[in-house]
């Protein structure tokens, strides 16, 4: 009777997958400081290359890995950490123009229709919107 092997296909198969679903802890910690350096660095000009070699991975696994920790890709992480900024701006009163500049997108244009899509109001209905509110609740 022959021995059987101590790994078949299919746990072959399931060891990789797990592997690729469920990264270990030192690539986690690898992607958790990515995401604290996105955090801390949103309002710069953010090359994913970069931040995937400082996670040892190539730029397309690095987003695999990402997506797979944080459900989303570093870019659309990226985007929401800056709408998020840019939305507090715009409560100060800060300009769409300078909010956008300030939180590192490239126009106020590209912002628009991001915020558009996300809440269904552009920034401009915004500012005006929330001006309008205000001036109501000085009237009372």
């Amino acid at each position: 009777m022959q021995a059987a092997p101590t790994t078949t296909f299919y746990h072959q198969q399931i060891l990789k997958i797990r592997a690729e679903v469920y990264p270990d802890d030192a690539v986690i910690r690898q992607i958790v400081q990515a995401k604290a350096f996105i955090d801390r660095h949103f309002f710069a000009a953010i090359d994913l290359n970069d931040i995937a070699g400082k996670t040892f991975n190539s730029r397309f696994h690095f987003i695999r890995l990402f997506k797979a920790v944080y459900g989303r890709t570093p870019h659309q992480y990226l985007v929401a950490v800056r709408i998020i900024a840019a939305r507090k701006l715009l409560r100060k009163g800060v300009s769409v123009k300078q909010a956008c500049v300030a939180v590192g997108f490239a126009s106020a244009h590209a912002v628009s229709g991001l915020l558009k899509r996300m809440a269904g109001k552009s920034s401009a209905e915004r500012v005006t919107g929330e001006t309008a509110v205000r001036r109501i609740g000085r009237r009372r």
